[in-house]
């Protein structure tokens, strides 16, 4: 069996890592309706047993292995590496620290590192990100500074039907929308020697307030 296994009427099996009048340092003990282990003993010389199985279930307060993982292979826990994978995972009141990515670098994916910087990345190379490190002052008034977002990138796209604006950072104030539509002025006016004037008009439209 690899060990020194006794049978004990009324007990169960035990089997040891040495033979029992050797001092062995650890046991496995079978009985009726329960598995347990022990690698130490008490003070009064009895094993120090942990329950491994019952009738119940299975039971651990240690782990020795490399990786966890259901039979399919969705769900994994690499021990060694501290990898976690698995399918439709749900979080509560989680506190972590590290870099969590989402999609793929070398395709489209997304990556927030430890100082809060949410990056983006198009076919392996990083087009841009975001993080908190905005700031800016008013010019007439230089010791009102303002903290907040700073968004960088190779281009800036924005795809909504109206985009509104308020000049404060309370979120329950009515907010003013741009303006989308045409406004047409005249560009240009021109004297002639008979004394008539032409002038002539242009059109700029606007996109949410974006000139274009």
């Amino acid at each position: 069996t690899g060990g020194y296994t006794y049978l004990k009427p009324g007990q169960g099996i035990y089997v040891y890592d040495k033979p029992e009048d050797q001092n062995p340092t650890q046991c496995i003990h079978i009985g009726g309706g329960y598995w347990r282990i022990a690698n130490s003993k008490k003070a009064n010389g009895d094993w120090d047993f942990r329950a491994l199985a019952d009738g119940n279930g299975i039971y651990a307060n240690a782990i020795y292995t490399g990786k966890l993982s259901d039979a399919a292979g969705h769900n994994q826990w690499n021990l060694d590496t501290g990898e976690l994978a698995t399918r439709g995972m749900t979080a509560t009141s989680i506190t972590a620290e590290g870099t969590f990515a989402c999609g793929s670098k070398d395709w489209y994916g997304i990556e927030l590192n430890s100082i809060g910087q949410l990056a983006g990345y198009r076919k392996g190379k990083k087009v841009g990100y975001i993080d908190y490190s905005g700031g800016m002052y008013e010019v007439s008034n230089p010791s009102k500074v303002y903290y907040g977002l700073q968004l960088q990138g190779g281009c800036l796209r924005i795809s909504t039907p109206i985009l509104s604006v308020a000049k404060t950072t309370d979120t329950h104030v009515t907010t003013t929308h741009a303006y989308n539509g045409k406004h047409h002025y005249i560009s240009k006016i021109t004297s002639s020697s008979d004394g008539t004037i032409t002038w002539f008009q242009s059109t700029t439209e606007y996109i949410n307030g974006f000139c274009i």
